[in-house]
């Protein structure tokens, strides 16, 4: 991940995002994989695809905020292990290797109970 200005960071995943199980319970529900220059507004930040893996899917996404990444209203967190913990993104400039995501079985019913220590 690396961090492009005060509101951006960028994540680059070589093999492209949407693997299992993402793959078969969110990318084939989207009409069509999205491609370079592609963009997604969600919530409070725009979704960018600047780069696709040679499987086709995006393998450099670009996240950009309305506000700085360090806003009071803002907390991060990154996947270490099995679960969740808090975070502090790069520098301005700076680039960090993230901790692979595993598997986690999302209970139905509360799935942010699945990241709970």
């Amino acid at each position: 991940m690396a961090r492009i200005d005060s509101r951006t960071l960028e994540m680059t995943v070589p093999r492209g995002w949407g693997g299992p199980p993402i793959e078969s319970t969110v990318i084939q529900a989207i009409e069509g994989v999205p491609r370079v220059g592609d963009s997604v507004q969600v919530a409070n930040m725009l979704v960018r695809v600047r780069k696709v893996a040679a499987n086709g899917m995006p393998e450099t996404v670009r996240f950009e905020f309305p506000t700085p990444l360090e806003a009071a209203n803002r907390i991060w967190f990154k996947w270490h292990g099995t679960g969740m913990e808090r975070w502090t993104p790069p520098a301005i400039g700076q680039r960090v290797t993230l901790d692979r995501a595993r598997s986690v079985t999302l209970e139905p019913e509360n799935p942010f109970r699945s990241f709970e220590r």
